[in-house]
């Protein structure tokens, strides 16, 4: 609760988030996507995972300046954050921004009105798996290697 009585946000993403949540219920989230960090890169950049369809995507995302410097003490991105991004329409680095940073609580409340992709909500790091969707099987192994024979040695 604020000193003088009156009621604040505990974080300044809430009433983004909340917008984004009605949007899903209507159906109207084309060019906004939930994402989750997998890198910060600096410079105001954060290397993000998201996915369109069946298709799982990795790029850069802006941080915008509400989210850095003196602003980042309540909103800090950190990789494995949730983020809510969106498509510019810029061609290039600049394709996508990041409006909102999303808490497990929210992501939770996200998944039941339209369901999230399982390989946003993994702690998957590799490029490889994110991009073909083989996140929950762990190691593959190859069957048509022949064992070695020790006699022969």
């Amino acid at each position: 609760m604020h000193p003088h009585g009156k009621k604040t946000f505990t974080n300044k993403s809430d009433p983004i988030v909340r917008d984004y949540i009605d949007d899903l219920r209507k159906k109207d989230t084309k060019y906004i996507h939930i994402a989750r960090c997998l890198k910060r890169l600096g410079d105001g950049r954060v290397e993000v995972v998201y996915c369109i369809g069946e298709k799982g995507i990795i790029a850069q995302a802006i941080i915008p300046g509400r989210f850095r410097g003196r602003a980042k003490h309540s909103s800090f991105v950190d990789v494995g954050s949730f983020l809510l991004i969106a498509e510019t329409g810029v061609l290039g680095p600049a394709s996508l921004e990041m409006i909102a940073l999303i808490s497990d609580a929210q992501i939770a409340l996200i998944n039941d009105v339209s369901p999230v992709d399982k390989r946003v909500l993994a702690k998957e790091t590799d490029k490889d798996a994110i991009e073909t969707g083989k996140t929950e099987n762990g190691f593959e192994f190859d069957y048509s290697v022949q064992p070695v024979k020790i006699d022969d040695i």
